[in-house]
């Protein structure tokens, strides 16, 4: 085996290896998240138990939210590891793993082997890309199939190979398995740009009459014209009109709809590599192809969504592989400027201090014990023994404490952090308290939040306490009661109800109770309440 060969192998190993630890460590130690976690893990259950393996299925109704390709993974590992939340989770370790893995192998070839092992490091150790590994979401998936269709698009741009087209199709149909047809709208539009701004005409006619659209259309096509067929008003309805054309036009969350929300989240959560964008700089003649390729890319994708009324930090995933190029690239220059220096160390000192600050704060108010304060002040070190080596030149170093702080931060969170948040970021101990109860078999009475984490854990029927009539983006074929007389009518004639709330609800209901009726806990976790309301008893009710 060539010396060449051997660093790519002892590469690739080693950010198996780092992903491996960054991404599964403690991944079993805590259930299915509250609401998007279980409303992904029990939507693919339902599709297997139904055997509807076209149609995907919510609370025994179709819903299309989603095409079906995420829910075929999920689907996939429940069959292999079974129906819990390591194997849920695994799907998205295995797309983030490979993203970073062909990152490194791109920039290899396009660029050089440091620029390859900063690409690969910086993009593993994100923390938005950490995060998004250890959740059930579409937005992984839909990300690293972006990434690969505007890899293999570079590829073609580069070396003119035909193959490559069809590696772009196939990618973009894929994506547009995954969310919709933004899976292939968004990568076309910046490879269009990018060789708009080339001045290079042929290569866009080539390109927007190329052979990708065989395999984009065989394989990305035939699903939709099945749902067309069965359930063509459902489909049209709800994933075209109201989760696509809704959301261009009207604000899910009108908080989020302001031209700056992108800009901030990126910043917030590229950390901690938002200390090193100072050293993005227009690279020497040779790697200026590359350099516009992957701003283009960066800023499609954010100007894309920022048009989009609705906004949600998840849209622009796409994004951070191509920052994080653009950040390896500044990093492997020869040549880099001392401000440049000082100022990344100035941003990795001051981002300590805030983790320090964070560590004395964050535990009172969360109500967690001082201990979660340990993962947080040990990540500081280590940032902040980046900051100093970058005072004194030693960049390479700088870089490595930087990755092993997200890493120490990650192990330690897994031990000591993740266990604590169970009860009140899942459903998974209702059951337990139900039995405990007695009321295993009897509907729940819950807030929003709760409703898709109860149907995954427990199968007991559900009513919904709301502020309004349709609490969620999507209708869920489930009871909802939003006014103070439907409250007031199921408290007057139910003897017994089982209920998991959040203090919003907890304090309606609790106005509502009518006279000698009370609500014994059950237990507390978080923000979460489990109770038992019991009607003509003659007990004080409980504060929330």
């Amino acid at each position: 085996m060539s010396d060449d060969r051997k660093r790519l192998v002892a590469a690739v190993a080693f950010f198996v290896a780092l992903c491996g630890i960054l991404y599964v460590t403690g991944n079993g130690a805590v259930s299915l998240f509250d609401p998007d976690d279980a409303f992904y893990a029990a939507t693919a259950r339902e599709m297997l138990v139904h055997k509807s393996f076209l149609t995907p299925l919510l609370f025994d109704q179709p819903q299309f939210e989603k095409p079906p390709l995420y829910y075929w993974f999920l689907m996939a590992a429940f069959e292999g590891l079974g129906t819990n939340a390591w194997s849920a989770r695994l799907v998205n370790v295995l797309f983030a793993t490979l993203a970073v893995i062909l990152t490194y192998l791109f920039l290899r070839r396009f660029s050089n082997e440091r620029t390859a092992r900063y690409g690969g490091l910086i993009l593993a150790t994100t923390i938005w890309w950490v995060g998004l590994a250890r959740v059930v979401l579409t937005d992984m998936m839909f990300a690293v199939l972006i990434m690969a269709g505007l890899y293999a698009a570079y590829c073609w741009i580069e070396t003119r190979e035909k193959k490559w087209l069809t590696m772009f199709g196939l990618a973009a149909a894929l994506a547009t398995l995954t969310k919709g047809p933004l899976g292939l709208a968004l990568p076309a539009v910046a490879v269009t740009i990018h060789l708009a701004i080339a001045r290079d005409g042929r290569s866009i006619r080539r390109f927007l009459l190329g052979r990708w659209w065989l395999p984009y259309l065989v394989i990305g096509l035939p699903w939709y014209i099945y749902a067309y067929v069965t359930n063509g008003k459902l489909l049209i309805g709800e994933f075209f009109v109201h989760d696509h054309w809704d959301r261009l036009v009207g604000a899910e969350h009108p908080s989020f709809n302001h031209w700056y929300f992108y800009p901030v989240m990126i910043c917030l959560f590229f950390i901690p590599w938002t200390a090193f964008l100072p050293f993005l700089s227009r690279p020497d003649r040779g790697s200026r192809p590359l350099f516009r390729f992957m701003v283009i890319w960066f800023l499609t994708i954010v100007l894309s969504f920022s048009i989009a009324q609705s906004k949600l930090a998840t849209y622009v995933s796409p994004a951070y592989p191509a920052l994080a190029v653009l950040v390896a690239m500044g990093l492997a220059q020869q040549s880099i400027a001392r401000w440049r220096q000082l100022a990344g160390a100035g941003l990795l000192i001051a981002s300590a201090a805030a983790l320090v600050a964070g560590a004395l704060i964050a535990p009172e108010k969360a109500g967690l014990p001082k201990i979660v304060s340990v993962p947080i002040a040990a990540g500081a070190v280590f940032v902040l023994a980046a900051g100093v080596l970058l005072i004194f030149r030693r960049i390479r170093d700088a870089v490595i404490a930087t990755a092993a702080s997200v890493g120490v931060l990650v192990i330690l969170s897994s031990i000591i952090i993740f266990p604590l948040l169970e009860g009140g970021l899942t459903q998974a101990d209702v059951p337990a308290a139900a039995a405990k109860c007695g009321m295993q078999n009897q509907s729940v009475l819950c807030s929003p939040i709760y409703a898709r984490g109860i149907h995954f854990y427990t199968d007991q029927p559900i009513i919904v306490v709301a502020p309004r009539p349709h609490p969620y983006w999507s209708d869920h074929p489930i009871p909802i009661i939003s006014t103070d007389s439907a409250i007031t009518r199921l408290l007057d004639t139910t003897a017994t109800q089982f209920c998991v709330l959040s203090p919003r609800e907890l304090r309606r209901v609790t106005k509502l109770l009518p006279p000698g009726s009370r609500l014994d806990t059950v237990e507390r976790a978080m923000d979460k309440t489990i109770l038992v309301y019991r009607r003509g008893a003659v007990t004080a009710s409980p504060q929330p």
